[in-house]
């Protein structure tokens, strides 16, 4: 009978060891999954912003385009097919940069060689998208009763003294002009035409 008390004792001993074994075993499962590090979400990829722009004027297919934020003007242009048979291409050299960042809603107008040449266009080294309304720009010259070496048509300036068809278009090729001693410096008309004139003409 001791014996079996003994034995009984030993699997009892051994049935609690083989529990206390299962439930450490259990909780160290539940902690090494507790400490495991949740994985992050991978990053989606955001969609790069957009403008939209209107390009119009001396350009093969005008309109509205959407572009990337941060687009150049020569990206826009390729947009609209490039520059067509009508735009006033030395003009556009003269007066656009083709690496300007564009913004939203901005207006590019391309000038087209007749509206250059007969000054319905206003000429500005640092404005792309500037077209004065017909009516202002009579009322300027009327009011002022001066010539507009920038913006002054063909007959206007063939009607200052000394200028003829040849110095118009010199007039014309040169612009724009900053100063009106220009016309002296870049030898358009001489100082007895340019005396004859500076009180007629205005920039």
């Amino acid at each position: 009978m001791c014996v079996a008390s003994i034995g009984c004792v030993i699997a009892l001993a051994i049935g609690i060891y083989t529990y206390d074994q299962h439930i450490r075993d259990f909780v160290n499962t539940r902690v090494q999954a507790q400490e495991q590090p949740t994985p992050e979400p991978m990053p989606t990829k955001q969609p790069a912003p957009m403008i939209i722009i209107d390009i119009s004027g001396g350009v093969v297919r005008p309109g509205t385009y959407e572009l990337k934020e941060g687009a150049r003007l020569f990206e826009a242009l390729k947009k609209a097919g490039g520059l067509s048979v009508l735009a006033d291409r030395d003009f556009y050299a003269r007066n656009f940069n083709a690496s300007k960042r564009l913004t939203d809603q901005e207006k590019i107008y391309i000038p087209r060689t007749d509206e250059v040449e007969n000054g319905t266009f206003l000429e500005a080294k640092y404005c792309m998208d500037q077209i004065p309304e017909q009516g202002a720009q009579e009322q300027s010259l009327e009011g002022s009763g001066l010539i507009s070496v920038n913006t002054g048509s063909k007959d206007e300036l063939d009607s200052l003294p000394g200028i003829g068809p040849a110095t118009v278009e010199k007039i014309i090729a040169g612009r724009p002009y900053e100063s009106l001693e220009e016309l002296l410096q870049e030898k358009i008309v001489g100082e007895k035409t340019f005396e004859q004139i500076k009180d007629l003409i205005s920039l």
